[in-house]
């Protein structure tokens, strides 16, 4: 009988813990029909249309490149994926940025980060761009 009691306990508060997280999805789905959450959208839909896209993107146009509008080098991005510091674009020798483009390469050649390989390829690819733009 003590057995029995034991699990019906375990049973109720299963069951009420179950119904606090389903009164909390219930209660989500309510305000994702009711749109008024951040910006707007509805919580509901979460799949970005070519309009969102361009609104993020509008949105976000002055955080964009900041350094290399700042510092005037069409450049700039490619010494800060190199990591080299982008306010001193133009002084920077080829034997420094052949350096950084090693370094670089070393962390994210893809027979070294087999674990991540694709992210390694694409950073890979972007190191190798930036070094070519750089190279004079």
């Amino acid at each position: 009988m003590e057995r029995l009691e034991r699990m019906r306990r375990m049973a109720e508060a299963f069951h009420r813990e179950r119904a606090q997280y389903a009164q909390g999805f219930e209660r989500w789905q309510e305000s994702a029909r009711n749109p008024g959450g951040p910006y707007g959208w509805p919580r509901g839909n979460w799949s970005w249309t070519t309009r969102d896209w361009e609104e993020w993107n509008d949105a976000n146009n002055g955080r964009q490149g900041t350094s290399q509008n700042f510092w005037g080098s069409p450049y700039a991005k490619y010494y800060k994926i190199l990591g080299l510091d982008e306010s001193k674009a133009g002084s920077y020798s080829q034997d420094e940025i052949k350096a950084a483009y090693r370094k670089k390469a070393m962390e994210y050649h893809p027979d070294r980060n087999q674990h991540r390989k694709e992210y390694a390829e694409a950073k890979f690819r972007e190191v190798a761009e930036a070094y070519e733009a750089l190279k004079k």
